[in-house]
């Protein structure tokens, strides 16, 4: 399957509508007009600080080292840091929504995933998808969470692919705790990531030959692949409130960032030099964030306005970077490594 962006996120490692042709971007790296502002940081004591999601105050939710297990944190717009430890060996943040509710993962002792959610107050509740399973490497997973508090992720029990590796499901769990379990048809290994307002979700999806697939669920549950035309493969990160997705596709052997609008146009972009693109997030003015690879290896993060002028996004002092999350304001953040590979978190504002 394509790489999947969000594999350092996690604890445990990893057509129905009529499609437009692609409109290849003619996209260029531009150096910024207005100087924006970056701040970097880090929770206090760890060892290693990784954003994962900001949302549309400012508040950032991600993972940190403090030498042992990894755990969660919460900082506030004024640069306030709130830390948390699920009830397991090791847990983080993977979103956070407008009210200040996280969603993320948690592994216990057994090497079972839990999901959980984490409200404002620091109230934490673990959940568990019905089908998955309690064996090591089995559970749940939570990737995504909306403004209504509705959660996507995965789940894994026994099942396996042809090859005998267990494979994940999906799953939408309500506000309410009702879950709704599927998977696309066909798939051998589903991996939903990213849910808007209205209950949509996109992701991955692999086929019997381990190819990932693109699809969007839409909050009535029917699923419709998106793969961009040409693609061998393809992989939705994320989906905004007016349904437009980016992500991943691969053209050959190269990976190139894709945007699939709501009526279901494609544009492929990449930013200047780069040999391989991973959009992360979109927000609802269609600005896109990620990273990219260049010709010497090194990540680079970036920005693409809703008008497709691509600028890079390392803060200073990066020795490589990866920009995961965007808000509504075009606040990014992610994070980067120093010349002593140290971890850290950034903020990027315009």
């Amino acid at each position: 399957m394509i790489e999947k962006l969000f594999e350092h996120v996690r604890l445990p490692r990893r057509a129905a509508l009529t499609l437009c042709a692609a409109l290849a971007a003619a996209a260029t790296t531009l150096p910024a007009t207005a100087k924006p502002a970056f701040t970097t940081f880090d929770v206090p004591g760890s060892s290693g600080t990784a954003p994962t999601s900001i949302n549309a105050g400012g508040s950032i939710t991600g993972g940190y080292s403090n030498g042992g297990a990894a755990l969660g944190f919460v900082r506030a717009p004024d640069g306030t840091f709130t830390t948390f430890a699920p009830p397991g060996v090791g847990g983080s943040g993977a979103a956070i929504n407008t009210a200040g509710v996280v969603a993320g993962t948690d592994t216990d002792s057994n090497s079972v995933t839990h999901g959980f959610v984490r409200t404002a107050d620091g109230t934490l509740q673990p959940f568990d998808a019905p089908g998955a399973g309690t064996g090591v490497y089995e559970g749940t997973a939570a990737y995504g969470i909306n403004t209504k508090g509705a959660i996507t992720g995965t789940w894994i029990n026994g099942d396996t692919n042809p090859l005998g590796d267990r494979i994940p499901h999906g799953y939408v769990r309500d506000p309410a705790g009702n879950f709704a379990e599927f998977d696309p048809a066909g798939s051998y290994g589903t991996e939903p990531l990213s849910i808007n307002a209205k209950g949509a979700v996109t992701g991955l999806y692999a086929d019997i030959n381990g190819n990932g697939h693109s699809f969007i669920r839409a909050a009535n549950g029917t699923i419709t692949n998106i793969d961009p035309p040409g693609a061998t493969e393809s992989s939705a990160y994320s989906i905004n409130a007016k349904g437009a997705v980016t992500g991943s596709e691969v053209v050959g052997s190269v990976y190139h960032g894709f945007i699939r609008s709501a009526d279901g146009t494609f544009t492929q972009f990449d930013p200047t030099g780069s040999t391989a693109t991973y959009p992360a997030c979109i927000n609802t003015a269609g600005a896109v964030t990620g990273y990219y690879v260049d010709g010497m290896g090194a990540n680079h993060a970036f920005i693409r306005n809703s008008k497709g002028r691509i600028q890079k996004a390392d803060p200073p002092g990066s020795t490589g970077a990866r920009a995961l999350a965007i808000n509504a304001k075009g606040t990014i953040t992610g994070y980067f490594g120093d010349g002593s590979s140290v971890v850290h978190g950034f903020l990027r504002t315009k």
